[in-house]
């Protein structure tokens, strides 16, 4: 995926509010939407080097996109909405192959139930529901996800093992959006319900999926299946 936009290297200065932050660009200093509210404000600290775009749309008021940040050495894409559109370009380009085989259709925000899930996915015949979860979150190689509490994620997991129950095909699929990781592990200490969930569904024939991300300043790609719970005890 290409950023939509031309890259411009800013100083973070300060978050402002829920999705707003305070930028330092050669223009002068300026107000960003990020639209992020997990750990990646962690990540932020005052004088990091980060990276913007002008926004298409203006609903929000701002001029600025904050997508991207460098964690140290370690660019890190800020914006969750990523993940799902490097994961059909994957399916596109013949990259992923999950248990289903390769997909013949892919459709986006579908309702089942209660909850609204990323992708439903067509495939030898059947439907299957795909959630997929943003990661930003790195500790010694594990990507840790979730990085903040989420009854969202839990409903939806809860609605997976639904749709498998009714005969379609289900699946969560992690995709880290940096390129420092080497496997994946469900953070118990921030999210007990979730993960806990996450062991539910997958004893319900929920599929689980990681992937890393290759990613440089003005784009980021789907990378190599990573390892997926290493150290769980299911």
């Amino acid at each position: 995926m290409i950023v939509d936009g031309v890259p411009v290297e800013g100083t973070f200065l300060a978050r402002l509010g829920r999705f707003s932050a305070l930028v330092e660009l050669p223009s002068g200093v300026e107000r960003a939407y990020l639209p992020s509210t997990g750990r990646v404000w962690e990540l932020l600290d005052e004088g990091r080097r980060v990276f913007l775009v002008r926004r298409q749309a203006r609903h929000t008021g701002l001029d600025w996109d904050l997508y991207l940040l460098d964690a140290g050495g370690v660019l890190v894409w800020a914006d969750p909405r990523a993940a799902a559109r490097v994961l059909e370009e994957g399916f596109a380009e013949g990259r992923v192959m999950m248990s289903w085989g390769a997909p013949s259709g892919v459709w986006r925000e579908v309702g089942f139930g209660n909850s609204r899930l990323d992708l439903l996915i067509s495939g030898e015949g059947r439907g299957l529901f795909l959630e997929v979860k943003a990661v930003t979150l790195v500790r010694d190689g594990v990507a840790l996800f979730p990085d903040a509490p989420t009854t969202r994620g839990t409903r939806q997991l809860k609605a997976l093992v639904e749709a498998r129950g009714e005969g379609f095909g289900a699946g969560v699929a992690f995709v880290v959006q940096r390129g420092d990781a080497r496997s994946l592990q469900p953070n118990a200490d921030v999210d007990r319900r979730f993960v806990e969930a996450l062991r539910e569904a997958r004893e319900a024939g929920v599929d689980l999926y990681a992937y890393g991300c290759t990613v440089g300043i003005d784009r980021i790609v789907l990378a190599d299946p990573l390892e997926l719970c290493p150290d769980c005890s299911w």
